[in-house]
């Protein structure tokens, strides 16, 4: 075996293809980071969003602050980290919505009469009913960080 490769020393049709794939099989084989997926939306107007949607309010502008600061403004806060894990029905936990809550605020009636779930749903109605002071008191933080660093 050729050292470090674990493929065969021989040339054979294919080896060469196999060399170049193989970083990508062992990268694949490692467990994903744990914020994989996580996403930011960002319109013209500067509003950062989670997600790849829009939710009823921003995170932040980046007319106002960079996009890492309101990232990190937002570090620790159980309802973002909740959507950064993939799990945005528990980001109420810590704000007195269980899973079952967001659950059943996840639902709405479809235009044809139907019950309709859809987690983003969910997201919007906890961002429109619980989060504002969160992301106020987020942007207050910044503000202040940036008033001590001038």
């Amino acid at each position: 075996m050729a050292a470090g490769t674990g493929l065969a020393e021989r040339s054979e049709p294919g080896d060469d293809r196999r060399q170049l794939l193989q970083p990508l099989v062992r990268r694949a084989q490692l467990p994903a980071p744990p914020h994989s997926g996580s996403e930011v939306s960002v319109e013209p107007d500067g509003s950062v969003y989670p997600c790849c949607v829009k939710t009823k309010l921003p995170l932040g502008s980046l007319l106002e602050d960079d996009l890492i600061a309101i990232l990190d403004s937002l570090a620790g806060i159980a309802a973002f980290e909740a959507i950064s894990t993939g799990h945005p029905e528990r980001m109420g936990i810590g704000q007195g919505w269980s899973e079952e809550t967001f659950l059943e605020r996840s639902t709405t009636t479809a235009t044809s009469g139907r019950p309709y779930r859809n987690l983003c749903i969910g997201c919007d109605r906890f961002h429109e009913e619980m989060l504002g002071p969160v992301l106020e008191a987020a942007r207050q933080r910044r503000r202040a960080a940036k008033a001590v660093g001038a």
